[in-house]
Order: structure tokens, then C-alpha cells, then sequence
């Protein structure tokens, strides 16, 4: 296990089978998980992005999925930060203060944020957030590690980190739908 910094935090390791990752690369099962999960995804950009790029979305998509079912947390994601995304633009604005709102707003879109910005209740009554990066390893580049570093910083919150693999690999927890 790797060591993360201290403005991080690991949150979980699951494996996905690699027939649910390849149901994923078809319009039915995101369409069925949209259906299933409302409030953890939309239908305009999260659908539109899981249709055109599931290879890309599919493990946040499971990654959404399992911290709503185990922790309770819901989530946006995906260009939460972009002001033409106006349902996820207006919870990110909500949740986070305005240094921090700024910060991702302005920068260099070449690395995004992290994958995830969760959340508990309904915004902008909810307070308690948190920005959740899904990634295969649970190591994380030097690029990205300083935006989060910063964004730690400006925000005064741990970075999460969930690992999500395609395929079983070493005893590492099952991902398993249990509804939609």
C-alpha cells in the first residue's frame, strides 16, 4: 500500500467484474443506473458522457454508486466546475467557498479536478463535502498531486482517494449492483 500525503485520505478499493465493465460500454446499463440512481446522476451530462466515453466515466460511475450505498454520500462529477454545467455549477458553488470556486474555475482545463465533489443532505443547506478522486492504483501523479495539494489548502478538506479495479485482484471487495 502506498503511503498518501496528509491532505489525503483513502476511502475504499473494489473490483468491478469485466462483465459489468463491458455492459457499461452500452447505452442500457448507464441508462438503467441514471434510472436507478437519479440523484447521483443527470440526464444530460452525465448520461450523454457515459453514452459517448464509458470507458472514461464508468469506474466514477461505480465509484458514485458505492459511496452513496456504503457512506450515504451523493456526488457530482464531471465538469462540476465549468459554469455551462448549471445543476452542477450551482451545488459546487453551494458547497464550496468562493477562493476555492475561483481557483478551479480559472485554471488550465489540461488537469481536471478530482473525479468526484460528494456531499451529505441537500445543498446549499449541506456543509459537509468532499472532493473524491477515482483512480485504477492508488498512486497519483506529481501533476495532480500538487492541484489537489493546493486545492487541500484552499478548501481545508482531505482529498479522498477510492481505487477502482476491472477484473478480481487480490482479494479486493466485489463491486455488486444492488439495484436499477
Amino acid at each position: 500500500m502506498t503511503l498518501l500525503p496528509d491532505f489525503m485520505e483513502f476511502m475504499g478499493r473494489f473490483a468491478i467484474r469485466q462483465s459489468l465493465w463491458n455492459e457499461f460500454q452500452t447505452p442500457a446499463l448507464p441508462t438503467r443506473l441514471q434510472a436507478g440512481y437519479p440523484q447521483l446522476f443527470d440526464l444530460d451530462d452525465d448520461l450523454r458522457l457515459a453514452h459517448t466515453q464509458p470507458d472514461m466515466y464508468c469506474k466514477n460511475w461505480f465509484a458514485a454508486i458505492d459511496l452513496f450505498e456504503r457512506r450515504g454520500l451523493q456526488s457530482i462529477q464531471a465538469m462540476y466546475e465549468m459554469p455551462n454545467h448549471v445543476r452542477k455549477h450551482t451545488v459546487f458553488r453551494n458547497l464550496m467557498p468562493e477562493t476555492v470556486c475561483a481557483f478551479l474555475e480559472g485554471r488550465d482545463r489540461e488537469l481536471g479536478p478530482p473525479s468526484l465533489l460528494t456531499f451529505t443532505g441537500t445543498p446549499p443547506a449541506s456543509r459537509r463535502c468532499q472532493f473524491v478522486h477515482v483512480e485504477h492504483t492508488q498512486t497519483v501523479d506529481g501533476d495532480r498531486l500538487l492541484l489537489f495539494e493546493h486545492l487541500a489548502e484552499l478548501s481545508g478538506l482531505r482529498i479522498g482517494l477510492v481505487c477502482v479495479h476491472v477484473g478480481v485482484s487480490d482479494g479486493t471487495r466485489r463491486f455488486e449492483l444492488t439495484t436499477a
